[in-house]
């Protein structure tokens, strides 16, 4: 009986380049030169926004908000928690304060 071989098909896997650009009246320029990309060819492109920095409302509202919930969390903690917790810390603080004595 006769073997038959079955080709497999793979798929070509798109090139991937990554470049810095600049969005300017409505063209997106590569801040370099981008290698190995020719002139006029047809691309797909996916944009990564920069994170904007927070408006001063938007930090007022978040210290709001950390200041609630430590309000809430100093409410529901007894001064052993609060130990429990920073003892190790001072512990660590103290061990690193030994090996650099000039920190």
């Amino acid at each position: 009986m006769a073997r038959t071989h079955s080709a497999k098909t793979v798929a070509p896997t798109p090139l991937r380049r990554e470049f810095e650009a600049v969005y300017e009246n409505n063209v997106l320029r590569p801040l370099a030169p981008v290698p190995d990309l020719p002139e006029h060819i047809r691309l797909r492109v996916t944009v990564d926004l920069p994170e904007r920095e927070p408006s001063p409302a938007d930090r007022e509202a978040r210290i709001a908000e950390l200041e609630r919930l430590a309000d809430e969390l100093n409410d529901m903690m007894t001064d052993e928690d609060w130990e429990a917790i920073l003892e190790p810390r001072r512990q660590q603080r103290r061990c690193l304060d030994r090996l650099n004595p000039n920190s």
